[in-house]
């Protein structure tokens, strides 16, 4: 398990603790997953091979998919949502690939 100190967070000496957020929920034999930056949130259903791609945080209740029009952007973030769950299987301290600038062409 990895995991760091939130204390300079909650002392306001840093912004932020990681450049993105990720998740993984199984169920059903299967696993969704999510990448969620301050101005992005992809999910990804492998089961469907369904990938959403949703402005935040305009879009605060994920209702607007604008995958089609971002799939670069989208693309990227499933990238590093690969390379993500590849990190989390080693030991050692937690290492974020990163995420280049994102497009942002949401029309």
């Amino acid at each position: 398990m990895h995991g760091h100190s939130v204390w300079p967070l909650i002392c306001g000496e840093v912004e932020s603790i990681r450049p993105y957020a990720f998740a993984s929920q199984f169920a059903g034999g299967e696993s969704s997953q999510l990448l969620r930056t301050p101005e992005f949130a992809l999910h990804v259903h492998p089961g469907s091979d369904a990938i959403q791609f949703f402005l935040k945080p305009e879009d605060r209740w994920e209702v607007n998919d604008l995958y089609l029009k971002n799939l670069e952007s989208a693309d990227q973030m499933k990238a590093v949502l690969d390379a993500m769950f590849g990190v989390i299987r080693h030991p050692g301290p937690l290492a974020y690939p990163p995420l280049d600038a994102l497009g942002s062409s949401t029309d």
